[in-house]
């Protein structure tokens, strides 16, 4: 996470944080985070952050692939997730030509 922008690192949190919350209640704790907490997730790094509620939500997305929700609902060869996984890249690698996101400073 070192050339991550400050929202991804946000979004990494909120989201490891909830698999502290839920352990052991699901056998899929991504599909839970999608269904019960993708809204909350969004909300709060709007509210932090100042991002377009679109990389909201696509932050939200990082490390939740292996739900249910992809594959009943996306299409692999879909736009939306073109869209999802340039964002999650674009905030994951935080560069000087790249100004998507806050750079964490030392």
């Amino acid at each position: 996470m070192q050339h991550a922008s400050k929202e991804f690192i946000a979004a990494t949190i909120l989201h490891e944080m909830l698999h502290i919350f839920i352990k052991g209640n699901s056998p899929n704790e991504h599909d839970i985070i999608i269904e019960q907490y993708s809204t909350s997730i969004t909300k709060e790094l709007l509210g932090i952050y100042n991002i377009n509620p679109e990389s909201g939500i696509y932050l939200v997305f990082t490390g939740l692939n292996s739900a249910a929700f992809y594959s009943n609902n996306i299409n692999p060869n879909s736009q939306i997730l073109n869209s999802v996984n340039l964002t999650i890249a674009n905030y994951a690698n935080f560069n000087q030509t790249n100004q998507y996101g806050t750079y964490c400073k030392n």
